[in-house]
């Protein structure tokens, strides 16, 4: 459930940030591939939610095994497009403007 907060979250901030690109350029392709991964990890994670909520009761071992390999995978998913997600703040400087100047004293 907490998770499904934080995509909520993330979706807004990565859609303002989306804004602030400039249209045909490697940092919106970057962009569209995030997008992509994130909301098919916070897809699965939510299915995922739902076959626990369902199972439980108790799973058998395949059942077990198998909602691991696809969570594992959903792991996988995720941290790719977390990757990409920090290269385009970091390497780019996307959405970077939206947090304003530092002030430093």
């Amino acid at each position: 459930m907490l998770g499904a907060l934080g995509a909520i979250a993330a979706l807004a901030t990565g859609l303002a940030a989306e804004k602030s690109m400039s249209a045909g350029t490697a940092v919106t392709k970057m962009a569209d591939t995030h997008g992509t991964l994130c909301i098919v990890a916070a897809i699965v994670a939510a299915l995922l939610c739902v076959w626990r909520w369902r199972a439980r009761s108790g799973m058998s071992a395949k059942g077990r095994a198998a909602y691991l390999v696809v969570m594992c995978v959903m792991l996988g998913v995720l941290a790719a497009g977390a990757h990409l997600g920090g290269r385009m703040v970091y390497e780019y400087g996307a959405g970077a403007s939206l947090a304003g100047p530092s002030h430093s004293d």
